[in-house]
């Protein structure tokens, strides 16, 4: 007969509810080292380091972070910028950076002050052969006497009409400043159709008219366009990455897609300006004179077409050989309202035939000419508007996958917050529930009462907080409430137990597969939460502010892992004659360190793939900021 043991009788002790898994103590501190280790060797390259915290602030927040801040200057940035450009005085770059941030920034036209003019002429003293520097200083005059031409207008009417294409006179001091600096500039770069340009605007807006036309015509010598809009550019890209740290490619988008053309204004301006003064010879007679400017015009328009490094100069370029081709009748008074041969031959068949009828055949079939290529090259920056991925951005630059992938890294972390944050939640329900046996109907009551509240106050006032508040109260109410319930439908509770490893896994397996579904099948949508996504795509027009549901989304979204954890294990133990709220705890407590040293591994292996996105799109960045017009053009074409 088989040998029996009789065995002492004990009565069932429940096990504390804090309990280490078994196993526990021998592979927590491997679970512990990888999360330290990973977060910490990021934490210590500058690079890895300042997208982990700008990420870490996006996961927040809906607000900006240091990675978009140049958008969105506060005061303590703006003071930030003046202090490292004070303390580089002999970067020239770094200076004409700040002053290119003055301008750019949304609030400047009243937040350009004095001392960033002297700051600019005081460098201009101590580099006078550095033409970079004349342009900038162009550039700002034309800012300032812009702002100061919007502001008389909102003193007389507080809607005033749009003036976009008539000449306005310079102010005497301005005037001076910019004819020396302009001046100076040709004298460096006599081949620089951009000095005698801009000079003889300065004269036609000071109603010294034959100046001005001996100024456009010395533009018909000059063989290039450059308004040295890269060199301010390069400082801008120098300046935020001392200020705020290199982040990479979405740094260097921000001054691309800031960057003003004041200069494109006056020079349309003066198009209209130089096209009516044509016009009033040909009814005169002085029929060589109209046509010296026609063809002065038609040859700056040319040049710009042709050898400007930035799409929207070489579209001006475009508006200004169709405004010297038409007779009396000129239809462009917005951008793109002559687009193909046929809209523009009925304003242009008057002005050839005079040419012809003149004698001047050669110049008809030139201008008839640039007409041709200048339509073509109006369709072709059309297009590339539409497939661009945003207004203001390049075609052919991979910003969307660089957000996207941006904003998964952005996810991950809340993943990991979420699931710390269920493990001190779920606990301290589960001990007030353990303590207090009638804990479960008050804390359900009170849950319900603080869910309503939040729902009110996040219809009334919408913040990433209250999203996240109503979502986790949530989760809370449901798990109580079936805690509640399961106390009222089961007699008696059967003893808890361990989830077994297999259990632990299937949760594990079903939480990351839910969580990569709902990722995979929205990765457009998570795209677009990047603040400067928002920005570029018109949804934020002054702040990062999200709607109700795509702040509920973001957080679903990074929550998902610890929703669905909760959930399973909260079910696991309905099935099984226990609280769902101490059961959710359980699992929650089982799969916090393995999941956290997971979840590090998933975002390191997605920081990689986001280090690589990111150098292929400042790669693109870079050579598009170098000659924008040919970038534009050859991705186009291409796409």
């Amino acid at each position: 007969m088989p040998a029996t043991h009789s065995q002492p009788w004990e009565p069932h002790q429940p096990k504390p509810l804090f309990t280490a898994p078994k196993g526990w103590g021998s592979v927590k501190g491997w679970y512990f080292g990888i999360v330290i280790g990973v977060l910490g060797g990021l934490a210590l390259l500058p690079f890895t380091r300042n997208i982990l915290v700008a990420q870490w602030e996006t996961s927040l927040t809906s607000g900006y972070s240091g990675l978009v801040a140049p958008m969105h200057l506060s005061a303590s940035d703006a003071a930030r910028l003046e202090w490292v450009a004070n303390a580089e005085p002999s970067d020239v770059l770094v200076q004409m950076g700040f002053i290119s941030a003055s301008l750019d920034h949304p609030l400047s036209a009243s937040n350009f002050s004095a001392n960033t003019l002297s700051r600019l002429l005081g460098l201009i003293q101590k580099h006078p052969n550095r033409a970079g520097l004349y342009a900038l200083l162009v550039r700002v005059a034309l800012q300032q006497e812009s702002s100061d031409v919007v502001a008389a207008d909102l003193s007389m009417n507080p809607v005033p009409a749009s003036r976009p294409n008539t000449l306005s006179p310079v102010a005497p001091q301005r005037a001076a400043i910019l004819e020396a600096a302009l001046k100076r500039g040709e004298q460096l770069e006599p081949n620089n159709a951009f000095w005698p340009a801009m000079r003889a605007w300065l004269y036609f807006s000071d109603h010294q008219e034959s100046q001005g036309e001996r100024a456009l015509e010395r533009v018909i010598s000059t063989s290039q366009w450059d308004s040295h809009l890269y060199e301010q550019v390069l400082g801008e890209w120098r300046l935020y990455a001392q200020v705020f740290g290199d982040q990479g490619a979405l740094q260097k988008l921000e001054p691309l897609t800031l960057l003003s053309f004041p200069h494109l204004q006056a020079l349309r301006a003066m198009a209209f300006h130089v096209h009516d003064e044509a016009e009033q010879d040909i009814a005169v007679g002085h029929l060589s004179q109209a046509f010296r400017l026609h063809h002065a015009l038609a040859r700056l328009g040319e040049i710009l077409r042709d050898t400007a490094p930035w799409a929207y100069e070489a579209l001006l370029g475009t508006d200004l050989v169709l405004i010297a081709s038409t007779g009396d009748k000129t239809p462009l008074q917005g951008e793109g309202m002559i687009d193909s041969l046929t809209t523009w031959e009925p304003y242009g068949r008057r002005y050839l035939a005079l040419l012809r009828r003149s004698g001047e055949e050669a110049e008809a079939r030139w201008l008839e000419h640039e007409v041709i290529k200048s339509l073509k090259l109006r369709q072709t920056l059309g297009l590339a508007r539409s497939v661009a991925p945003y207004d203001g951005v390049p075609p052919g630059i991979p910003l969307k996958a660089l957000l996207s992938d941006w904003m998964l890294g952005v996810l991950t972390l809340q993943q990991m917050m979420g699931l710390l944050g269920s493990f001190f939640i779920l606990g301290a329900g589960s001990l007030l529930i353990k303590r207090f046996p009638r804990a479960p109907l008050l804390l359900f009551l009170a849950l319900a009462i603080l869910f309503i509240g939040l729902l009110y106050l996040f219809s009334l006032l919408p913040s990433m907080g209250w999203a996240l508040g109503v979502l986790v109260c949530g989760v809370l109410l449901w798990l109580v409430g079936l805690s509640w319930l399961s106390g009222r439908l089961f007699d008696k509770e059967e003893p808890r137990t361990e989830p077994s490893w297999k259990t632990s896994a299937l949760c594990i397996i079903l939480a990351f597969g839910v969580t990569a579904a709902l990722w995979g099948g929205l990765h457009v949508q998570i795209g677009q939460m990047h603040p400067l996504a928002r920005v570029l795509s018109g949804l934020d027009s002054v702040g990062p502010h999200e709607d109700q549901a795509q702040m509920l989304l973001r957080w679903f979204l990074g929550l998902s892992f610890a929703f669905v954890v909760c959930m399973s294990g909260g079910t696991r133990s309905l099935l099984l004659r226990h609280r769902p709220l101490e059961g959710a705890f359980q699992v929650v407590r089982n799969l916090l360190w393995p999941a956290l040293a997971l979840m590090v591994i998933v975002y390191l292996a997605l920081l990689q793939i986001t280090i690589r996105q990111d150098a292929r799109t400042a790669a693109a960045i870079q050579q598009a900021a170098i000659n924008d017009r040919e970038w534009v053009l050859t991705h186009t074409l291409s796409e």
